[in-house]
């Protein structure tokens, strides 16, 4: 038994001198990458200089020239800043997106060829606009776009009820009714883990998940650390999370280190018509049709949890509706889950999509007011429930039917001993 002990030891110990010295010949790697890359022409706009403002719970820094952020610091954290700022000087060039930036896809009504646009393909200087009050700063994003673009673009830094809020009026400046196929609000958070050490990752780096829950969807942004605070990113009016898409356009090196960044997607239409015409979409692709002068509002809105445990009581105090699935939100045909929702408005209706995969039963509120429901998988696969509250938000909250419990556990136990082994012997 010692004898084996000690072999398990030892064969730890050379797994893990195997994973540092791949780590450092990785990073290694990256770093000489980097070194090779030329750097971009810089179109940003940093010799222009900064703006640094603040609210009740950020330091906030602002590129003059694009007002895109610089930075993102929570106040009374010593600097961390949940922005790649420390990217800042190697991303200025054309195509390096940026908090404050925008994608689109948009056609004349009647047309089949999307158009793409984007705020950082091609940037110039924005046209800054007078601010006043709880404004921050405003901007036409006009000069950064194509000159044949249909859309009149501007963009809002403002506070309101001491929150940090980013919104984008999008008005139809054409002749034709135009059609916007997507949208994306790409969220530049620093998941940029290349080129560190381990302790200087968890002291600068972040991690982004999303619930993809339409008007009831967030992005949450947690240091690598595991402390706080964390960034909770919610929508701003009717900015739906309807999908969360890698912005693969951006150039930043993409590695195992560094996945990509993301944006947040109200509309995905387009998308699901090209690439992502042989994938299943969490939500139902929409797209929005604005008539000539017509405007439209997004927006998303900045909200701080003191710690990472304390986020769902962050989107219950700033007024979004909070959904917790017991055990969680993969569900055995034979057992009924929990699911807690709370938010200030009642209810109005629940919808399963699939119709008959979901099996709903509303219990007694707990004492500290979250309505229970039981939940009872009928059809094995993908289904969400669609939530439409009294004010008209709607929630998508997705699960994952499974065969019963003990015939899953039997599945996984004849795999297991049948056929989990890799044998290609020319792997290394």
């Amino acid at each position: 038994m010692h004898s084996n002990r000690r072999s398990i030891v030892s064969t730890v110990h050379v797994f893990l001198l195997i994973v540092a010295l791949l780590a450092l010949f990785s990073s290694e790697a990256q770093a000489q990458r980097r070194r090779e890359r030329p750097a971009p022409t810089p179109t940003l706009g940093l010799e222009e200089g900064l703006m640094e403002l603040e609210t009740k719970d950020f330091n906030l820094k602002f590129v003059k020239a694009s007002q895109t952020l610089a930075a993102l610091e929570p106040k009374g954290k010593d600097g961390f800043d949940f922005t790649p700022a420390d990217q800042l000087e190697r991303r200025q060039g054309d195509s390096f997106y940026h908090l404050g930036d925008l994608t689109l896809r948009v056609r004349p009504v009647g047309s089949s060829d999307w158009q793409d646009l984007s705020t950082a393909a091609a940037r110039k200087p924005v046209t800054a606009l007078p601010i006043s009050g709880h404004f921050l700063a405003s901007a036409d994003l006009a000069p950064t776009l194509p000159t044949d673009c249909p859309l009149q673009i501007v963009r809002c830094w403002l506070v309101d009820d001491d929150t940090l809020v980013l919104n984008f009026t999008l008005t139809n400046k054409s002749d034709n009714p135009i059609e916007i196929g997507s949208l994306g609000i790409p969220l530049i958070f620093n998941n940029y883990i290349s080129g560190h050490s381990l302790d200087e990752a968890h002291a600068v780096c972040s991690f982004s998940d999303p619930a993809i829950g339409l008007d009831g969807g967030y992005v949450q942004v947690t240091r690598l650390s595991g402390h706080g605070p964390a960034l909770v990113v919610v929508p701003e009016g009717k900015t739906p999370l309807e999908g969360y898409s890698p912005l693969l356009a951006d150039r930043t090196g993409r590695s195992q280190t560094f996945e990509a960044f993301y944006e947040w997607m109200p509309h995905t239409k387009a998308y699901a018509e090209n690439e992502w015409k042989n994938a299943q979409p969490w939500n139902t692709p929409t797209s929005v049709t604005l008539a000539p002068g017509e405007s439209r509002v997004y927006g998303l809105r900045f909200l701080l949890a003191p710690e990472i445990r304390q986020i769902e009581d962050t989107l219950a105090a700033g007024q979004r509706p909070v959904a917790v699935g017991m055990p969680g939100y993969i569900v055995p045909e034979d057992i009924d889950a929990s699911l807690f929702i709370k938010y200030s408005k009642p209810i109005a209706s629940i919808e399963s999509i699939p119709a008959d995969a979901l099996k709903i039963n509303k219990k007694a509120p707990t004492q500290h007011g979250w309505q229970h429901l039981t939940v009872k998988g009928e059809q094995w696969g993908r289904a969400r429930l669609l939530v439409t509250y009294a004010d008209g938000l709607t929630q998508a909250i997705h699960y994952r039917v499974i065969k019963p419990a003990a015939q899953a556990v039997r599945d996984m136990g004849h795999f297991m001993t049948t056929k989990q082994w890799y044998d290609n012997p020319d792997d290394p």
